[in-house]
């Protein structure tokens, strides 16, 4: 920007007299511009001071030292012209203090404007344990304790949560869910009186294919309410599940939930599935026929039925259950562009991807949006335009048009329920490669995305532990294993805080 339309000054209220720190505030909103200019006029001369305000997250940054008068005009000046490209950077215009050089900066300044009590866009997911929940991983994460700040929404797995106990008898049917751990459930009973949304993502949730068990048959998914394998006992709901034993487990838990426990129905929502594009269809390794589908139309239509009658029977159950589209994995033809490479990825001749396909999960059978997100360090400002594809990395900047209108356009929420950057696992071409010699870096880098979404109302962060891990295999990325890949999105390894993870949480956004 060379151009000068938009400008502020800072006047102290009383001529200053003597030598004065000069402090300015850079907020956590629209700061990214690498090149601000603060003019401080003291004395008869002005100074100028260059400051990244992308480096900071809500803090106080010293001018400097001056010596002022009162016979003369003492103020700071900034303006829009950075010099940097037109419409790619963000200036953001806060308070300035004037501070005697004899006196220290008071705290409260520090932490002025106050951080509020929530974050209010971001979330967490808690992770998969296969023991007991550390309790103690959760006080940062908890308004109620010194230094905790309540997470806008969590994402938590029912599998984790509850305990669903199944009739030992004909289909072995849902009975009724119970609470799995105490500690983990009495957080967040608390945390949705607080106004924290949580996310209960139904696990497992396998499809229901008539192929599961044998690969000669069609991979197709049955949107009726009959197993394709006869029942569900000896744990073969694993394998496959109709519409009517996802739908029971929403209304089971609800029942625990509101009925027992007092929840708000309002402050929770199911997502019934966990990228069913990559387990559904992708990672069925013994079917090439499944892979092939998800290419064509034949994958999505399936789902949509599979979704929308899902939702239909889950309403039937109770009208107050929420839920949430279920998130797709970027790059498989959920979108219409791959990010990255920008080229197209689409499932019909029309060029329409795989949304398209999904009209009525999409449109009025949800009480809500959700989707996965990661991206480069470097591409989190929202950019509209770009060639062959904006050059942000914002995955609802990739939905087809329709969909992203009425995402938009609707009063329902919309939640990221995983972001992060991209690990070395999933795409070697993030400039941060490691994240705790990178801290700042990465604080920014989550900070700037989150600031910058435009298409989720939340985003919940990838995550806050899974240590120990439940399954470690090669990633196929630089011979590294899935310890790598999950240890580089988790805000603790065991007892220990990232050094990334803390500043970044508790600070204002």
């Amino acid at each position: 920007m060379s151009a000068q339309d938009n400008w502020a000054t800072w006047t102290p209220s009383t001529p200053l007299d003597g030598p004065y720190r000069v402090y300015a505030f850079v907020p956590s909103n629209y700061a990214d511009t690498e090149q601000a200019i603060y003019y401080i006029y003291h004395n008869g001369r002005v100074h100028d001071v260059p400051v990244d305000q992308s480096r900071y997250l809500g803090d106080w940054v010293s001018l400097g030292i001056f010596d002022f008068t009162g016979s003369t005009d003492g103020y700071v000046f900034l303006s829009d012209v950075t010099w940097e490209t037109d419409n790619t950077r963000y200036i953001a215009f806060d308070a300035v203090a004037f501070v005697t050089n004899n006196v220290y900066l008071p705290l409260v300044i520090k932490n002025y404007p106050p951080p509020p009590p929530m974050k209010q866009q971001t979330g967490i997911h808690l992770g998969s344990r296969q023991d007991t929940w550390p309790e103690s991983k959760l006080e940062k994460i908890d308004g109620r304790l010194p230094g905790g700040v309540w997470p806008r929404a969590v994402v938590v797995q029912s599998s984790q949560l509850y305990f669903l106990d199944r009739h030992a008898t004909g289909q072995c049917n849902i009975a009724q869910a119970r609470v799995r751990l105490d500690g983990l459930y009495a957080y967040l009973a608390e945390a949705q009186r607080n106004g924290v949304i949580v996310i209960i993502r139904i696990t497992p949730s396998p499809g229901n294919f008539a192929d599961w068990e044998d690969t000669g048959l069609v991979h197709v998914l049955d949107a009726s309410t009959t197993p394709v394998g006869g029942n569900y006992c000896d744990g073969k709901f694993g394998k496959f599940r109709a519409i009517d034993d996802i739908a029971t487990e929403m209304h089971e838990i609800y029942k625990l939930n509101v009925n027992q426990h007092s929840w708000n129905p309002a402050q929770f929502f199911f997502e019934p599935a966990n990228e069913p594009n990559k387990e559904w269809y992708s990672d069925w390794e013994h079917d090439e026929e499944a892979q092939t589908r998800l290419q064509t139309p034949n994958a999505w239509t399936e789902m949509d039925t599979y979704f929308l009658s899902l939702y239909n029977y889950a309403k039937s159950l109770d009208s107050n259950i929420q839920v949430l589209t279920p998130p797709m994995t970027q790059g498989l033809y959920a979108a219409t562009q791959r990010f990255i490479s920008c080229e197209p990825m689409t499932v019909s001749v029309s060029g329409q991807s795989g949304y398209a396909f999904m009209s009525n999960t999409f449109s009025t059978k949800n009480d809500g949006y959700s989707w996965h997100n990661y991206w480069r360090q470097g591409k989190e400002t929202w950019v509209s335009s770009g060639n062959p594809c904006p050059a942000s990395e914002h995955v609802s900047q990739h939905f087809p048009p329709e969909v992203q209108t009425t995402i938009m356009d609707s009063s329902k929420p919309a939640f990221i329920t995983e972001a992060d950057m991209f690990s070395p696992c999933q795409e070697s071409d993030n400039p941060i490669t490691d994240k705790d010699s990178q801290a700042v870096e990465t604080r920014q880098s989550l900070w700037r995305f989150v600031s910058q979404e435009r298409g989720a109302d939340y985003v919940v962060a990838w995550l806050l532990t899974e240590y120990p891990y439940s399954i470690v295999e090669d990633c196929h990325k630089g011979g590294l294993t899935n310890y790598e890949e999950i240890r580089w999105h988790q805000a603790y390894e065991d007892d220990v805080e990232r050094e990334w993870f803390g500043p970044w949480w508790s600070g204002a956004e």
